[in-house]
């Protein structure tokens, strides 16, 4: 993933205003300094409980030790977290907003260096890390935001972390019950035997489906599953030539596994994460049929 495009998926809670939560603790802490007419409030960060450290390319420091569980590729994250630039200056910020960050770890939706620092912090911590530019957003930087070359620190406290059912590597398709197509290949994951009792849709039906997409090296480049959103659609409508082919043949609450050659895929477009002429392959789960045609 380009890194401009990690950078929307990161700055997407960028807010206008910083709300800065101070627990009971912190308010004791707080100094109050008067100089002349006016007062000075100078809010201590918390003491650190480990020395900087540094591991995978960026180093860090335990400002908060967390007791919950490591997240591991594929899991759903949810984040609060400041970013700094080598100046001290703040460029962005999610604590002013009603929702953590969410995205999946390991798939490239955000720089490398962030995607490195959440796979070694347990659920609950909070960490400073300094990430280096090539883990980070390289020598174009972000224009009016970021310079090239630029170190970043970041404050980050690891909320939550749960599996977002993406599988992490393409399903083996030995023993499955294959689908019968000329154009393309397909074997049925669910049910692991036999056919569902679902009907299937036809042309002009809307439907609800979940999918993964990967390219032959397993590489994933889009998931609805990632986003946690199911995909909705119109069979014979504007989607790949292969769903529209696979949807008559696959019943509700079926899952399949298909291999599209380019021409039931994107053709020869140019799309972000996949090259012309692609062969990709489709995990794709019917989930309901919302509307009869």
């Amino acid at each position: 993933m380009r890194n401009w495009l990690a950078f929307l998926f990161l700055s997407a809670s960028l807010g206008l205003g910083i709300w800065i939560k101070i627990t009971m603790q912190e308010r004791e802490r707080i100094k109050i300094q008067t100089q002349g007419d006016l007062g000075k409030v100078v809010v201590p960060m918390p003491k650190a409980i480990s020395e900087w450290q540094e591991s995978e390319g960026i180093r860090y420091q335990i400002v908060r030790a967390g007791v919950g569980t490591i997240p591991s590729r594929g899991d759903r994250v949810s984040i609060r977290y400041q970013g700094f630039l080598e100046s001290g200056e703040e460029f962005d910020s999610n604590y002013g907003q009603n929702q953590p960050f969410e995205f999946i770890l390991g798939h490239g939706q955000v720089i490398a260096g962030m995607d490195r620092l959440i796979r070694m912090m347990p659920v609950g911590s909070k960490w400073k890390t300094d990430i280096p530019s090539d883990l980070g957003y390289g020598q174009t930087g972000i224009e009016g935001i970021i310079p090239p070359n630029s170190s970043l620190r970041f404050e980050v406290e690891l909320i939550s972390a749960k599996s977002s059912g993406i599988p992490q590597k393409i399903p083996d398709t030995s023993g499955r019950t294959e689908l019968k197509f000329k154009e393309f290949s397909c074997w049925l994951l669910e049910p692991a035997s036999g056919r569902a009792k679902g009907k299937a849709p036809v042309f002009g039906d809307t439907v609800s489906v979940h999918f993964v997409g990967w390219h032959p090296d397993g590489t994933i480049f889009d998931s609805s599953l990632g986003r946690g959103i199911p995909f909705h659609f119109r069979v014979g409508g504007k989607v790949i030539p292969g769903f529209n082919l696979l949807m008559p043949q696959l019943r509700q609450s079926e899952k399949a596994l298909c291999i599209f050659p380019p021409n039931l895929g994107y053709q020869d477009a140019t799309l972000p994460g996949i090259p012309p002429d692609s062969t990709l392959i489709f995990q794709v789960e019917l989930l309901e049929i919302l509307k009869s045609s």
